[in-house]
């Protein structure tokens, strides 16, 4: 069922959640290896009547038209019968629209800067998270991270599920760090802070919920907004830093990396992590 997750990288992945809403994911590792990125949303610009009429809303309900995977993937008619393990970067397409491997997909000019990336398209910045939320969330978390707002801006959630050998072995890791903390707070006498009892807790959670067959998956994210006139760029950032707070989550600011944390946020599929090891070897 998820073959294509092995590769070869660019394939759609698309699959079928709640029995009635389809999703697409983009493989994105070396050949061999599970992992791909979801399209969660996306921020209509053409074909907006027919997106509606495939979404069966009026065209005035922009907001509503991409604003999450199953959302995104029925405004472009994406299915799994017809285009799970299309090929998305050599021409060919999925749903009834837009073609992949588009030449002009990124900058033609650009200018990496310490805080921001300046190219012919505007100016932007970018975040990674600095932390998963520490609380439980619900599905809808991201929904004000991802939806519409004043200043475009893409959002790409990255993940890789762990083997369980692995998985086991890094939650018996991060049980015996809350442990060693918590006797070392007793011994020295120290106030133990609630952050480290909520720490201790979950990740004894997690280990149970491992040991009942639940998988473990390595994540990240990246969020990049974009604007056209650099006066607006100070309100952008305070309106995406804001968003990101609504949904739980703490984003950095990544500070001379810039240029490739906008490609992160790109549609081909990028994971900078993978992308350092092969450079260092």
């Amino acid at each position: 069922m998820n073959l294509v997750l092995f590769g070869p990288p660019g394939r759609a992945y698309v699959y079928l959640i709640y029995g009635n809403h389809f999703c697409l994911n983009v493989s994105c590792l070396p050949e061999g290896q599970a992992g791909c990125v979801l399209l969660r949303a996306l921020e209509p610009q053409l074909g907006i009547r027919q997106m509606a009429r495939a979404r069966g809303i009026s065209p005035a309900h922009l907001r509503l038209l991409a604003s999450g995977p199953g959302r995104l993937a029925q405004a472009l008619g994406i299915t799994r019968p017809r285009d799970n393990g299309q090929d998305g970067g050599h021409g060919r397409h999925c749903g009834r629209g837009g073609r992949g491997g588009d030449p002009g997909a990124g900058p033609a000019g650009a200018e990496e800067r310490w805080d921001s990336y300046r190219h012919d398209s505007g100016t932007s910045v970018s975040w990674a998270w600095r932390e998963a939320p520490r609380q439980n969330v619900t599905s809808d978390v991201l929904a004000r991270l991802l939806g519409p707002g004043a200043y475009p801006k893409r959002v790409a959630l990255q993940y890789r599920p762990l083997p369980a050998a692995a998985a086991a072995r890094s939650l018996d890791n991060e049980v015996r760090a809350a442990e060693f903390r918590h006797e070392y707070s007793r011994r020295t006498r120290r106030d133990v802070t609630a952050r480290d009892l909520h720490d201790h807790a979950r990740a004894r959670q997690a280990a149970d919920e491992e040991a009942r067959g639940a998988g473990v998956s390595l994540l990240g994210l990246y969020v990049t907004v974009t604007v056209t006139d650099s006066a607006e760029l100070p309100r952008a950032v305070a309106d995406t830093e804001a968003a990101a707070e609504a949904s739980r989550i703490r984003l950095q600011r990544l500070y001379r990396s810039q240029a490739a944390a906008f490609t992160a946020t790109l549609p081909c599929g990028i994971c900078l992590p993978e992308l350092a090891r092969r450079l260092r070897h």
